[in-house]
């Protein structure tokens, strides 16, 4: 077959077109050369026998294998290049096939959409080079687009906490609580922006207590996938149940249009302030992430959070030794 292909080519009596199609073979064999290494190497790293669900995680490998040539291409080209379409087009049909191959109480899938989409779309995380052609439009046009959107995110945390997998290799482990948190980080983001419409009295979702529901619902899953994921980063953990408190709290107090001393998430809001704390004191500057940036030195809108407490005389001490905290330079 491959002679037969040469000697056609060596037909072909112009002899500019004749090296054209040699040099574009060439390149062809040398890239399919390259996917297949690609590819084993990736399976190596992820041991897919090790998968519940191998036959599934065979194709989202071969997709992390096209995602490797993409990120390559990306060094030269935006995501929305017409040299990146057929490129996307195979990463997009071997995650779906290894989708619909995945059992429905299987999360697998929320994992390898992340891990091949997160960069792409600017998912928990900045886009890669900070190429945005391909980013979703966070400037939603109406609250339709807005809603849709929170839903997508708000399902993937519900089905990645609530069914999870298994899968017993580093590459998995090491890596699943920090998928969760870019999804949280997404949620979080969205949740900000119909706080901040209410207050500019733009929009009066914030009201509507599905979304008390839904972000109550999201600290659970949160803190029952940390119980199941034995992850050491305490620090970005704490950040995310602070930050999860705190709106949840605000929304509560802006629906109800008072404040609930008794609420037992006061209680765990401070405890996580003070965890934080005590992980961050004897820490280098060097080592000063943003999240801590973002808890003791961007703290506005948590101290002002604890300070709306002052007249709760059952957490009296307790606001006292957390403005402490807060108010340290």
């Amino acid at each position: 077959m491959v002679k037969q292909i040469v000697r056609k080519i060596f037909q072909i009596k112009n002899i500019k077109l004749r090296i054209f199609i040699l040099i574009i073979l060439f390149i062809g064999s040398l890239a399919i050369f390259q996917y297949e290494i690609q590819t084993k190497t990736i399976k190596e790293m992820f041991q897919p026998q090790l998968s519940s669900n191998p036959e599934a995680t065979e194709y989202f490998i071969n997709a992390m294998g096209v995602a490797s040539y993409i990120e390559r291409l990306h060094n030269f080209v935006n995501y929305d290049s017409f040299l990146m379409k057929p490129l996307l087009y195979k990463m997009n049909k071997d995650y779906e096939k290894g989708k619909s191959l995945l059992p429905e109480n299987s999360a697998e899938d929320v994992f390898w959409y992340m891990v091949l989409y997160r960069k792409i779309y600017g998912i928990g995380v900045a886009t890669s080079n900070n190429d945005n052609s391909l980013s979703y439009d966070k400037d939603f046009k109406t609250e339709e687009d807005y809603k849709k959107y929170y839903e997508d995110i708000l399902n993937r945390i519900t089905r990645l906490g609530t069914f999870d997998f298994k899968y017993e290799t580093p590459m998995i482990t090491d890596n699943k609580l920090q998928i969760m948190n870019n999804l949280v980080e997404e949620y979080l983001n969205l949740v900000y922006k119909f706080m901040y419409d209410y207050f500019e009295k733009k929009s009066n979702l914030i009201l509507d207590k599905r979304y008390l529901e839904d972000i109550n619902s999201v600290y659970n899953l949160y803190k029952h996938y940390l119980i199941n994921n034995d992850d050491k980063r305490v620090i970005d953990n704490k950040y995310f149940e602070i930050r999860i408190l705190s709106y949840l709290l605000s929304i509560d107090m802006n629906q109800t249009l008072k404040i609930d001393c008794q609420n037992p998430k006061y209680k765990e809001l401070f405890k996580n302030i003070t965890d934080i704390e005590n992980v961050s004191i004897n820490l280098e500057p060097e080592y000063y992430s943003k999240e801590l940036e973002y808890i003791f030195r961007k703290t506005s809108w948590l101290k002002n959070l604890v300070k709306s407490l002052n007249n709760c005389a059952s957490l009296k001490e307790e606001v006292f030794e957390i403005l402490k905290i807060l108010n340290k330079e």
